[in-house]
């Protein structure tokens, strides 16, 4: 499977896969009633199953799909097409093996079923094959034996039963030899066989000398009860026939060379040991292994944290671990924090991601867990501050540190926050008239525990704007902000009934010790206001969906975009004065220029564009017209609609989507110029009676 270097997720809104299988290049999770394929060609699809019954069994054949579901219904895909269902009376199916043109399928009561299929895979044949112990989950089944839990093996040539004398965790095979990992009490052990040796265990009850019989001591928690043992993520995967994979709980895996010299060895998870024992760092997966499967000489493992990872083994060691991230839900927000961290909020926590390496991206950083979530907002200042909203209440937080410095509450609903520093502060006075506050005498004495020295500035959803000094708590302004720039005063030359500011759309800009204030206001006006100088503009004759403010050769530049598919270009000049259109094909959601590039995302789309146009800021030659030839990149890569993108560098773009990834792109690397003629829909296959093949 060729995993591209990019962040991947396979599903929405799930937690941990309830069963996944790998064969080839092909990659299968089966998540309640659902099921999500990934192949090596980076296509995604997405299957829901009749009736809700939730996914227990996956068998991968070449590029045909079997699920099974709880109430023995066996569904068959090839690809996107579906093949057809199967049903029978059993409970739950849990392995289905392909052994000598027929197919053998167990449940978890000890039921063992032999049949057939067509070349339209129609049922041809059907059998019992035998029924063991009540209740005996199988963990393996071929053409020579099944494997239960409990230690019952069936051999299908001697139609005969054995009881092994451990109970099973997991079990592989290669060639004639069978691992088994299995519990007696507290110790876990390895045991390396062949089938011809089973004859021996009956007639002395002892594990033949032969054998390989290894007593691994991991650490599954501080002690080691029996029921924490039982939960363990434990499997095991040969190499070769000398050469076996061992994955733990903690997450490590565990190269262990089968040789007559480790028989008696006790291999401590917790010491790296001699030349027969390997092990990767625990940080590859922090919850546990949940498969392991190899393609090409390269091995893959998916883990309860939702991550796979690749490495190869060369001389007996594991090298070239690459990681790669499986998220679990959407990422609605992308922020760049102060030390050029990626910080973003998924799965109830915020998590940071160090992408200052050479490859994209590195281990993820959980930090601060978050119910009740509305927004966040990263301190520019310092790393690792930032403010959650919840709703009317807002937290200061140390993400890095894990701790909570301080509570504020709204009295209004809020549209955003933004931070401030002292300079700015003073200039946000000057620009709203409003004298120099002293700090109360006693809220000085009130100096809050944490060092953060900055302010916030809250912006109301009803107009209010409110500023809190954050080293001491105290409210240093509240009022609402059509009063202090009397809007109706500055527009009298207009004619409105009603003046409505959105107040999501507020940007301040600081440049020069000045302060600008930027809104949009009755949807299809942008306003700009400079304490003496003022304008305002119906740049476009849609609704206005968002604006950008931001310097470019000592010059500000205003963006703004809208639901007819086009974006304004204005300068700054003691007016607000038009310098060109970009026509794009689809609404705009969000719009940024940096470096001379406006990228723009829009509205249900998968793909981001960008334009050059640093020529039009440098000439500032006012038009009406729309400009042309201007496009530099469509990015494009995601499945799903575009949530979000920021910058990480002037050439580097991070975005994230409804597929549930983030991916990183380099603009100059981007051959395609114009965006796609037709919206892509996102792919999902709903079976129903009526669906044909």
């Amino acid at each position: 499977m060729d995993i591209p270097s990019k962040c991947i997720s396979f599903s929405p809104n799930w937690f941990y896969p309830q069963i996944a299988q790998m064969n080839g290049e092909i990659l299968c999770y089966g998540v309640n009633d659902q099921v999500f394929v990934y192949n090596s060609e980076t296509k995604h699809f997405k299957y829901t199953l009749q009736g809700q019954q939730k996914v227990t069994m996956l068998y991968l054949k070449d590029q045909y799909i079997f699920v099974g579901q709880e109430g023995g219904v066996i569904t068959m895909f090839q690809q996107q097409k579906y093949l057809g269902k199967l049903e029978f009376n059993i409970e739950i199916p849990m392995i289905l093996k392909e052994m000598n043109n027929e197919y053998l399928l167990l449940d978890n009561k000890g039921i063992a079923l032999g049949f057939k299929l067509n070349d339209k895979f129609e049922l041809i044949h059907f059998a019992l094959k035998l029924i063991t112990q009540p209740h005996c989950i199988p963990k393996w089944g071929d053409e020579n034996v099944v494997i239960y839990q409990s230690g019952r093996m069936y051999r299908f040539e001697q139609k005969s039963e054995y009881d092994y004398p451990y109970h099973v965790l997991c079990v592989d095979r290669f060639k004639n030899k069978y691992g088994v990992l299995n519990k007696l009490h507290k110790a876990i052990s390895l045991h390396v066989f062949q089938l011809d040796q089973i004859d021996e265990w009956k007639q002395t009850n002892t594990i033949n000398e032969n054998d390989i019989f290894i007593e691994l001591k991991f650490i599954v928690n501080e002690k080691l009860p029996t029921d924490n043992l039982k939960k363990a993520s434990l499997s095991i995967k040969f190499l070769d026939d000398k050469q076996i994979f061992v994955t733990s709980k903690q997450g490590e895996i565990f190269l262990i060379q089968l040789t007559n010299q480790v028989k008696s060895l006790k291999l401590d998870a917790n010491v790296i040991s001699d030349k027969h024992f390997y092990k990767l760092p625990q940080e590859i997966h922090i919850k546990g292994i949940y498969l392991m499967n190899n393609y090409l000489n390269q091995y893959y493992t998916v883990g309860l944290d939702r991550r796979i990872f690749s490495f190869r083994v060369e001389d007996g060691q594991i090298v070239d671990y690459h990681k790669f991230v499986c998220l679990a839900g959407k990422v609605n927000k992308l922020q760049i924090g102060k030390e050029k961290n990626l910080i973003y909020f998924h799965d109830q926590t915020l998590k940071s991601l160090d992408l200052t390496k050479n490859k994209y991206p590195t281990h993820i950083n959980e930090f601060w867990k978050i119910t009740d979530f509305s927004n966040f907002y990263i301190s520019p200042f310092q790393e690792g501050i930032v403010m959650i909203q919840k709703d009317q209440k807002i937290e200061l937080v140390d993400i890095y540190k894990e701790q909570l410095l301080d509570k504020y509450n709204s009295e209004d609903p809020i549209a955003k926050i933004e931070w401030l520093n002292k300079k700015q502060v003073l200039l946000l006075l000057d620009l709203f008239d409003v004298e120099q506050i002293q700090i109360d005498q006693e809220n000085e004495l009130l100096t809050k525990p944490h060092q953060i020295q900055d302010y916030v500035l809250i912006i109301m959803l009803t107009g209010r704007i409110q500023l809190i000094d954050l080293s001491t708590g105290q409210v240093l302004f509240n009022f609402l902000i059509q009063q202090k720039i009397k809007l109706q005063q500055i527009i009298k030359n207009k004619t409105f009934d009603i003046v409505t500011i959105n107040m999501n759309s507020i940007q301040f800009l600081f440049n020069n010790d000045k302060c600008y204030l930027f809104y949009i206001f009755n949807g299809y006006h942008v306003f700009y206001y400079q304490k003496l100088h003022f304008d305002t503009k119906q740049i476009h004759n849609t609704e206005i969906n968002c604006i950008d403010v931001s310097l470019y050769n000592n010059n500000i530049y205003l963006l703004t975009g809208c639901n007819n598919q086009t974006i304004s270009i204005n300068v700054i000049h003691n007016e607000i004065v038009l310098l060109g259109y970009l026509k794009h094909r689809f609404p705009i959601q969000k719009v940024q220029q940096r470096n001379g590039l406006i990228t723009s995302q829009a509205k249900c789309h998968q793909s981001l564009q960008v334009w050059n146009v640093t020529e039009i800021l440098q000439r500032m030659i006012p038009s009406r017209q729309t400009l042309e030839g201007l496009e530099k990149a469509n990015i494009r890569g995601h499945s799903g609609f575009l949530l979000d993108f920021v910058y990480f560098t002037n050439n580097l773009v991070i975005t994230s989507s409804e597929d549930q990834t983030i991916k990183v792109f380099d603009i100059d690397q981007i051959q395609n110029k114009m965006p796609p003629n037709k919206k892509k829909s996102k792919k999902k296959v709903k079976l129903d009676n009526q669906q044909q093949d």
